[in-house]
């Protein structure tokens, strides 16, 4: 049976053109059937937890305000009982520090430089992670994030290299019977493609116990 994986993208700095061909290329038929939306909020409105929620940007429609503590904790709860979460790059800017969805993804973004530069992903020397199943290090213009992230929770499986020196790309985590993926490159154009195998590993590692 396809796994139902719920989308959303389509803020200022990251439209929904960038990510097109990767969810394409990502969530291939029969395996998965896709719903896109521009607001989270949309995702509180289902009658069925989808197997997975994918999040490509700040996830909130123009002057849409932020979402509450009780949508939030909505959210949470869906993981809970088994909703996978994946989380890219601009998805790690949309909430502040010390909410609910803080809490939920263990790591948010912080800063990054001005202007896209050359940055390269690898995996971890000496973490076993099935997402870095048969990984190929990418280097690509993207904008390099550096995060706040909760290394007491979570297993690091993916450092990011530049200029600007190095910092942990992916992270993992189970929380109830959900499982969470968070990967920081992503922010458009040769970088995604190069990204396609990395994160159709992250995508079933966070529906396999579905």
């Amino acid at each position: 049976m396809a796994k139902h994986v719920w989308i959303v993208w389509n803020d200022r700095y990251h439209p929904a053109e960038h990510y097109r061909d990767l969810v394409n290329q990502v969530f291939c038929q029969p395996d998965w059937t896709v719903t896109i939306s521009e607001s989270v909020r949309d995702l509180l409105l289902l009658e069925k937890v989808p197997d997975l929620f994918m999040s490509l940007s700040a996830g909130l429609a123009l002057d849409e305000l932020p979402l509450d503590s009780d949508e939030q904790q909505q959210i949470m709860a869906m993981v809970e009982v088994g909703m996978g979460c994946l989380f890219v790059h601009a998805a790690l800017s949309g909430f502040e520090k010390d909410t609910h969805l803080h809490a939920l993804t263990l790591g948010r973004f912080i800063s990054h430089q001005p202007q896209p530069i050359p940055v390269t992903s690898i995996a971890i020397p000496g973490i076993d992670h099935p997402i870095m199943k048969d990984f190929a290090p990418f280097t690509g213009d993207d904008e390099h994030y550096f995060c706040q992230i909760n290394l007491a929770q979570v297993t690091p499986f993916l450092c990011t290299l530049s200029e600007l020196g190095t910092e942990i790309g992916g992270w993992s985590y189970v929380r109830g019977r959900g499982r969470v993926a968070c990967v920081t490159p992503g922010h458009k154009g040769e970088i995604l493609v190069k990204m396609v195998p990395l994160l159709k590993n992250a995508a079933e590692w966070c529906v396999y116990a579905r």
